[in-house]
Order: C-alpha cells, then sequence, then structure tokens
C-alpha cells in the first residue's frame, strides 16, 4: 500500500477510495519499513535481521477530532495487556494508524514494535516505541500471535 501511495504522490494524485481501503502496506514492503525503523539490527542480540521474524497483531485508527478511541489500545500494549491490544484490529487508509508488531529473535528474545503509518503521501512510519520483553512477556505474546503469519525481516 505505501508502494502505491509513493507512485501516486509522484504523480501528484492521492490514493483512490479503494488503494486506501486495500489495507496495510505488503510484506515485502511492510519488512523494509521495520527493518529502516530498526537500524538494520537486533537490540537483543546485537546482530543483523536475518532470521528475525514479525507479525503485526493489533492496529488502531489514529488522529481525527477525537483521540480517546486510541488511548486504551496505547494503554493495553503499555501495560502489555496482549490480548486486550490484539482485540484491536482496525485501519483505515485514509486515515493515520497505529500499527503493533510482535518481533522473534533466533536467539530466542522477543520484542513489540509500534509504528506510526501516516496518511500523508510525503511522510514516512515512524518508531512511537520499541521495547524487548521479560521471557514471561514474550511467552504471552506468542500465546497471542499463535496462528497469525510471521513474516522474515
Amino acid at each position: 500500500m505505501r508502494i502505491l501511495r509513493e507512485w501516486l504522490a509522484r504523480l501528484g494524485k492521492r490514493p483512490s477510495p479503494e488503494a486506501a481501503a486495500a489495507g496495510p502496506a505488503p510484506p515485502a514492503a511492510e519488512a523494509a519499513t521495520l527493518r529502516r525503523l530498526l537500524g538494520g539490527h537486533c537490540i537483543m542480540c546485537a546482530g543483523d535481521l536475518a532470521g528475525h521474524q514479525y507479525t503485526m497483531f493489533a492496529s488502531a485508527v489514529l488522529g481525527g477530532p477525537d483521540p480517546a478511541p486510541a488511548e486504551p489500545f496505547f494503554r493495553a500494549l503499555e501495560e502489555q495487556r496482549w490480548q486486550d491490544a490484539a482485540a484491536f484490529q482496525e485501519w483505515e487508509g485514509a486515515r493515520d494508524n497505529a500499527e503493533a508488531f510482535a518481533i522473534r529473535c533466533p536467539a530466542g528474545g522477543s520484542a513489540v514494535l509500534v509504528m506510526h503509518d501516516p496518511y500523508e503521501l510525503d511522510h514516512g512510519a515512524t518508531a512511537l516505541s520499541y521495547k524487548v520483553l521479560t521471557p514471561e512477556s514474550g511467552r504471552a505474546l506468542a500465546e497471542v500471535a499463535e496462528g497469525r503469519r510471521w513474516q522474515p525481516l
């Protein structure tokens, strides 16, 4: 989706409602964005991202006149209530979104990266937070993310 938005921006156009409704970026573009936000290396093992995996497990729409609907999303992430956070599965192509990703390190660690995915074509995604989890919290998140498709970073 981001690739389409960038291409349309070069043409001076906004995405069509159909393109905006298509959802988050495809896995290859999403992984490239995550690698950029992570600086190309893992803070858990200090290595490159080869063998690491990710999955988006929650997302919430941001912006608009009332930011209150996203507050429970951020509170659940901050308090590491993964089941509550995973209940948020909202995404709108015509609005800013926050996306929460679980990251698995082949050395055994887990982390959560929360990304701001802006609607504006000339703004890039930014990391809102990146937190290494305790083994217990990592196992709890893995249980919530079970059955989701994990992608290579």
